[in-house]
């Protein structure tokens, strides 16, 4: 019976062994290669592994057909590369790859799809920072990966051609495959004024940070940030910009978001009685955390400046009201004064100098007559000769 009970006992042991392992190798098989570290078929100075992450200091050239397939992350940093061909795409599709980093590669153009879902379609996260991109193409973004979450452009863009870079930004947002875009980071570029439809995109609804730090906005326009446009929007970052005043209008479309985070801090705010709006909005709202650090920047009081905007007393400059009529009425009696004053001084010259008049006329009507007179006896002349006939000349 004792051995039986030992026995027993040690079924027991060896179930509850294989119990605890099967589940842990059936979950950790379907992804064991992922675990594994980066093994490059090929020696390249320029490029290193750590776990499944691969860094490439240039353009990796001879490694596009010989990348990884379980890297998670492809970072290729600095190098020269202006334009992302089609023909320098990887080779083969990278399963695995959710984070693909060109930063500071001073990249111009992107042929279109070239972040195509067919190459990378795990990708979540696409940062294309501090390069010179045109996005002349609106369809730069169309076949990216649905699962990408984060579009980093952090002084990604040309500089001095706002206008257009808006336009063009607004074309590759909305043409772009982005309906689970979470966040997109558009700080230190010179985006300067942007219109209520760049940023309306088909995954707007489902982003909820968006960062325009440093950005050389100068104001917000109307229906640029809308709780319908952005219901899930969580954190906006607008501060270290050139914007000057904030209308009633844009307050009332910040107003109806109620879980935002609104950074305004370091503006160039000019305190004069049109900030009052914003000034008892300040005083109300609760999305505005660093509310009493904003600061006015320039001021009618000159006391005012530097002052927090809460407390700063909000005035225009004093402008003289001028009564039309009687500005006029002056004007009139001036012009009258300085008219009779012109008619006696006029006079008084005439009067002056009535005897050089008098000698002046009496020579011109002198010298008039006679030249009358001279061309009187001149047409006569002409007229005698016309009548006198010609006489044949005498012979000898």
């Amino acid at each position: 019976m004792a051995r039986l009970s030992l026995d027993t006992a040690f079924l027991f042991t060896v179930i509850a062994l294989a119990w605890s392992v099967v589940p842990s190798v059936t979950q950790d098989t379907p992804n064991a290669d992922q675990d594994l570290p980066c093994a490059l078929t090929l020696s390249i100075s320029y490029c290193s592994c750590s776990g499944t992450s691969l860094t490439c200091s240039k353009w990796p050239k001879s490694l596009l057909t010989h990348i990884p397939s379980n890297t998670t992350s492809l970072r290729i940093l600095g190098s020269e590369t202006r334009h992302l061909r089609t023909n320098i795409q990887p080779r083969t599709t990278l399963p695995n790859l959710r984070t693909l980093d060109l930063t500071g590669n001073t990249i111009v153009e992107i042929d279109a799809r070239w972040f195509t879902r067919n190459k990378f379609p795990a990708l979540e996260e696409l940062i294309l920072d501090t390069n010179n991109i045109t996005l002349s193409g609106a369809e730069t973004f169309r076949d990216v990966s649905e699962k990408l979450r984060l579009l980093s452009l952090n002084g990604a863009l040309k500089r001095n051609y706002t206008e257009m870079l808006c336009n063009n930004l607004g074309d590759a947002l909305q043409q772009g495959n982005l309906s689970n875009l979470v966040e997109i980071r558009l700080d230190n570029n010179e985006l300067g004024l942007l219109t209520p439809t760049t940023l309306q995109f088909s995954g707007s609804s489902k982003l909820q940070r968006l960062n325009l730090f440093n950005s050389s906005l100068i104001a917000i326009l109307q229906g640029t940030f809308m709780r319908k446009i952005f219901p899930n929007l969580r954190h906006l970052n607008l501060s270290s910009n050139e914007i000057k005043s904030i209308d009633q209008t844009t307050i009332q479309d910040l107003d109806t978001f109620t879980n935002l985070s609104l950074d305004l801090s370091n503006n160039l705010y000019f305190c004069n009685c049109k900030l009052a709006a914003f000034q008892t909005w300040l005083l109300n709202t609760t999305i505005v955390p660093d509310k009493s650090g904003l600061r006015c920047d320039d001021a009618v009081l000159h006391s005012s400046i530097n002052k927090s905007i809460i407390d700063a007393d909000l005035k225009c400059a004093e402008i003289e009201e001028v009564n039309v009529d009687d500005g006029l009425q002056s004007s009139y009696i001036i012009l009258s004064i300085i008219l009779t004053l012109v008619g006696l001084l006029a006079l008084v010259v005439l009067y002056m100098r009535r005897n050089d008049i008098k000698d002046y006329f009496v020579e011109f009507y002198t010298t008039s007559k006679e030249a009358f007179n001279s061309r009187q006896g001149y047409d006569e002349i002409h007229r005698v000769r016309r009548e006198t006939p010609e006489m044949a000349p005498t012979e000898v």
